[in-house]
């Protein structure tokens, strides 16, 4: 696969991602908080450490870090995960309590909230990660097709776009890790603190003192002006700090006067908080983005039509999601999973086990 992972795309083939970073901000220098898989960088979002994982498992009652929510809610400021099928809130024992069952929202809802201004603070939006028949993924994993996840920004760019709440809102999209795709930039070795102080010792012994390779980020917004931001400047909490995930909550905690840091990672990250230098909102922002390239899509499904993707086989890091949302209604990680072959039967089970954790909440929503 080695000539594979030195492609690229052809800006026309993805020209959703190609207009935004065309009118608003790119970063070319965000990196992976960690040279690892899925779970340990989304982590630094939520919580600016992977307590001392570098895999993708999860805790049978989920990491008991403090997390930004935790913040959020200890400020006085709402969140709510947007997801139709999987969601981080599973990763964390706070965020999984049945008491917050309003704050993990389907998907559809976003609309509704954005368009009767009651979006939260902070609101986290997932894409699909299984293939159903009549719902494909939307995540742009391989080897799912890019221009679905395309759709995904569209949709919810528009949306937002569209909706009051947009002169007050900032859309931030971006990718857990590289995918083990080619970057020839390398990867900050300097300076970088271990979060708090612990070791991973499988599958390798790794003391998180680096971050990972780069990340694509924007910076959506009408109080940004376009820009392509290389190295951080304004407020530099060290002389090496870098953009990595947990930026976001370096950069939420100083806007909104949080109670942080969560660790030393987001103490030491850089905010972006000083690409919000307009007085006023930009009133040229586009409307709408360009149509998604369907030849690229009917492409994929040309070549997928004999395995269809809906019929394609679990990989690892469905069955890591798997796992975590059964140990949210209490199951063992690997309860029942051996009978689930297809991505569409991972979708299924996700979406029983959903049901089941909402029925449970409902009955004790105190917890």
């Amino acid at each position: 696969m080695a000539p594979r992972i030195m492609e690229c795309w052809d800006p026309a083939k993805i020209p959703i991602i190609t207009s935004l970073a065309k009118n608003f901000v790119l970063f070319d220098e965000w990196h992976a908080s960690i040279p690892g898989p899925t779970y340990g960088n989304r982590m630094y979002w939520h919580a600016a450490t992977s307590d001392g994982y570098c895999t993708n498992d999860v805790p049978d009652d989920g990491f008991q870090v403090k997390t930004l929510y935790e913040l959020l809610d200890e400020s006085g400021y709402n969140w709510a995960f947007y997801f139709d099928q999987v969601q981080d809130a599973s990763f964390f024992n706070y965020t999984r309590a049945p008491r917050f069952s309003n704050r993990l929202r389907r998907l559809k809802q976003f609309q509704q909230d954005v368009n009767a201004q009651t979006l939260p603070t902070v609101s986290f939006i997932l894409p699909n990660f299984f293939g159903e028949l009549e719902r494909p993924s939307t995540d742009q994993h391989p080897a799912h097709a890019v221009s679905l996840g395309e759709s995904l920004m569209k949709t919810v760019y528009e949306e937002l776009r569209a909706s009051p709440s947009w002169d007050k809102s900032v859309l931030i999209i971006t990718y857990d890790e590289h995918g083990g795709f080619y970057d020839h930039f390398s990867t900050p070795l300097n300076n970088v603190p271990n979060p708090d102080g612990k070791i991973c010792t499988h599958p390798v012994t790794f003391d998180f003192s680096r971050l990972g390779l780069r990340i694509p980020t924007l910076l959506i917004s009408p109080w940004v002006d376009h820009d392509v931001v290389h190295s951080p400047k304004g407020f530099m909490p060290h002389p090496s700090s870098k953009f990595e995930h947990s930026s976001f909550i370096a950069t939420l905690s100083r806007q909104l006067g949080l109670n942080g840091p969560l660790t030393r990672r987001d103490a030491w990250a850089a905010p972006f908080d000083y690409l919000f230098s307009r007085t006023s909102p930009r009133t040229d922002c586009p409307m709408h983005l360009p149509s998604v390239n369907w030849t690229e899509l009917e492409r994929y499904m040309k070549l997928k039509e004999n395995h269809p993707e809906h019929m394609q086989p679990l990989h690892e890091l469905h069955f890591a999601y798997l796992k975590a949302a059964n140990t949210m209604i209490g199951l063992p990680r690997d309860a029942n999973l051996h009978t689930l072959k297809t991505e569409q039967d991972g979708a299924d089970y996700a979406a029983y086990v959903m049901r089941e954790w909402h029925a449970r909440a409902v009955q004790h929503p105190q917890y």
